[in-house]
């Protein structure tokens, strides 16, 4: 509601749910704090909740029930995954779990990509975390030498 505030004040609108109760939540006598809190919020739209039967509401619902594509993920690549980010936030290592699987799958424009490499290149806190990435994976991999010599500095990347 908070995104679209400004097209939403002053022009009635319907808000479907399937949640028979909400119906009547405009008009309830006793509210909870956070009931209260919500009607406060609400207040300033003009809207009206209308009941709508899940299986009537075949947009939502065909959204819901859409086949995921099988999962490619596997816990090597999880593991690398969870040494990155622990790396970059310098936290002590936990082990990771894989709880569950599900899958997603993203297409984007090339030339977007692209772009976005090259603004991480170019902004100053990225190559910070890129760079400190690097010291990490790269002392465990490698190691630092007995001068004291990190293995990112000796292949050029500190």
């Amino acid at each position: 509601m908070k995104k679209w505030r400004v097209d939403l004040l002053g022009v009635p609108f319907t808000v479907f749910s399937d949640h028979r109760t909400l119906e009547n939540f405009t008009k309830q006598k006793h509210l909870s704090h956070r009931q209260a809190q919500w009607q406060e919020l609400m207040s300033q739209y003009d809207y009206v909740i209308t009941y709508i039967a899940g299986v009537d509401n075949a947009p939502a619902d065909s959204m819901l029930r859409k086949p995921l594509p099988p999962c490619t993920i596997t816990s090597d690549t999880i593991t690398a995954i969870w040494e990155a980010t622990t790396a970059m936030a310098n936290h002590p290592p936990v082990t990771p779990v894989l709880a569950a699987m599900s899958g997603l799958q993203i297409d984007c424009d090339a030339n977007w990509i692209t772009a976005v490499k090259s603004g991480y290149e170019l902004d100053s806190w990225c190559s910070y975390l890129v760079d400190s990435l690097w010291d990490s994976v790269a002392q465990k991999a490698i190691g630092v030498d007995a001068a004291g010599v990190s293995a990112s500095k000796a292949l050029g990347h500190g």
